[in-house]
């Protein structure tokens, strides 16, 4: 099954806080409907990334304000962005 996992640290949100005291938080994406050769099906998936980011930076809305969200959700929808790519180019080059 082609599931994606967003990650993101929320301490890189907040200077000062230790790396032991880091919290991931996790949210896994199911794209394995997505047709990557239809322009909808792409669109989808993004709003599907999108959703996820929104779920995984909320606690930082809820904690600290919209910048720190705002922040939060562009670094976890680049990252999932890389994880696709990442996930879709090991796959093509396994059935090579």
């Amino acid at each position: 099954m082609k599931n994606l996992v967003l990650a993101l640290s929320a301490a890189v949100l907040f200077s000062g806080t230790a790396l032991a005291d880091q919290v991931v938080v996790h949210k896994d994406v199911n794209f394995s409907d997505i047709n990557f050769s239809s322009k909808d099906s792409i669109v989808q998936l993004h709003a599907r990334l999108a959703a996820a980011a929104d779920e995984v930076c909320a606690d930082s809305k809820a904690a600290t304000g919209a910048p720190y969200f705002d922040d939060c959700r562009q670094k976890a929808m680049k990252q999932a962005i890389a994880d696709v790519s990442e996930k879709l180019s090991k796959r093509l080059a396994a059935a090579q």
